[in-house]
């Protein structure tokens, strides 16, 4: 990485690390906590809004990066930057008031447009991009938000994707996505310790929609600049198979797919594990998906190969909690026997 990578790494893993410290006294006056509630995955009110600490790493990260990158690389880290910071700033106003979930999608569509349209016009990108980048941004924040719902999950998420989009920085000759990818795992990994040391703290909704938009906006701009749409997908593969098999099940069901529940697969591997086995889980299936999107580097392909290999990993994931469930039946047996 060059010289101003590094600095805007640097400023990216600091606040995010040092940052909760000024926010746990403020978090703590303004009763911004998250009350546990039947489908909770944890038992004791906890504060949330955590999130406000990387997402003012990766957005001042971005901008320093912005700096010291000339031209359209330099405008796009903007782009991704004030995106960033918007949907972190619509995250902060629901942890606090709640919003309904109508003015939540009308907010995330505006900025999530506003967001793709620049980036295919500062890059001459595809013209579907203008279509279904903004459908792909507010869906993947919507996932992100769906998906953190236990201890660790989203840090770990955060780190991975940023670390996958610096591979696919290097290996497509794009070295501002190499310094965004790092910013973005380091602010993430920075704030893992805050989520499960002592009394913890939560992400919230303000850390979940940094995460979701920020990966969603600068995936839309890698693939923007030529980078493999399928080596851009690799990471996301866990959590959008996590949250489309929920949904089509719920619906299959019957049930009002809408409302808060605890039935993705992750919930199901924390109850039956405990939180950071789960997220560990979660995090090794995010990585095997990661190394297989890069195979499309290889060309065509590499590319089945890697669409081959999500199928597998989308396979295994799906059905871990009924092979947990098998095992430990099999424990029980034998222990009676």
């Amino acid at each position: 990485m060059s010289d101003g990578a590094w600095i805007a790494a640097a400023v990216a893993l600091s606040l995010s690390a040092l940052l909760p410290f000024a926010l746990r006294p403020l978090l703590t006056r303004f009763a911004v906590v998250d009350i546990p509630v039947g489908r909770s995955s944890h038992v004791r009110p906890t504060l949330r809004g955590g999130g406000i600490a990387p997402g003012i790493g990766i957005v001042l990260g971005a901008l320093v990066l912005a700096a010291a990158v000339p031209g359209v690389p330099g405008s796009l880290l903007v782009v991704i930057a004030l995106a960033s910071a918007a949907f972190a700033v619509l995250g902060l106003v629901d942890d606090v008031r709640s919003l309904g979930s109508l003015s939540r999608a009308v907010v995330q569509v505006v900025v999530s447009t506003a967001a793709c349209v620049a980036i295919v016009g500062l890059t001459n990108g595809p013209w579907w991009l203008y279509g279904l980048g903004p459908i792909a941004v507010a869906g993947y924040v919507n996932v992100a938000n769906f998906m953190d719902g236990i201890n660790t999950v989203s840090g770990l998420h955060g780190a991975t994707v940023g670390c996958s989009l610096a591979v696919s920085g290097v290996l497509g000759d794009q070295p501002w996505l190499v310094g965004l990818g790092a910013c973005i795992a380091l602010a993430f990994v920075a704030f893992v310790p805050w989520n499960v040391m002592g009394r913890g703290m939560f992400l919230g909704d303000v850390g979940s929609y940094l995460l979701g938009g920020t990966i969603a906006v600068a995936a839309v701009a890698a693939v923007a600049v030529g980078v493999p749409l399928i080596a851009v997908l690799g990471p996301l593969v866990p959590y959008l198979a996590d949250t489309s098999s929920t949904l089509l099940r719920r619906v299959a069901r019957g049930e009002r797919w809408f409302e808060a529940h605890d039935t993705h697969v992750y919930q199901q591997l924390a109850r039956r594990h405990g939180h950071v086995p789960a997220s560990s889980v979660v995090t090794l299936a995010t990585v095997a998906g990661a190394a297989a999107g890069q195979l499309a580097f290889a060309g065509p392909v590499g590319g089945a190969a890697a669409i081959v290999s999500f199928v597998l990993i989308t396979s295994v994931y799906l059905t871990l909690p009924r092979w947990s469930d098998r095992a430990q039946q099999r424990k029980a047996r034998l222990e009676h026997a």
